[in-house]
């Protein structure tokens, strides 16, 4: 699986796009939950650093809820997309 991470401003959210198999997905990371997790004050390294040490956790949300489970705190707070 491959994924790629970008800001999106205008969703004040860190966007993680990837594909496993056939399934496209995008996973909506708020800024407010970094905060929560990092600080505020955190800067954007720091913030994309995060989320990259984090991946296979913040992945998680998406496999639990393509799977019909549930997705446990503090990884709840990450919207998961389908995409076409």
């Amino acid at each position: 699986m491959t994924a790629s991470i970008r800001y999106d401003e205008n969703r004040a959210a860190h966007v993680v796009e990837g594909a496993v198999g056939l399934d496209k997905f995008r996973l909506v990371v708020p800024r407010d939950f970094l905060d929560d997790e990092i600080g505020s004050d955190a800067t954007p390294d720091a913030r994309d650093t995060w989320i990259e040490n984090n991946l296979p956790d913040i992945l998680s949300a998406y496999t639990a809820r393509s799977g019909g489970g549930r997705v446990n705190a503090p990884w709840n707070r990450i919207l998961v997309e389908e995409i076409s």
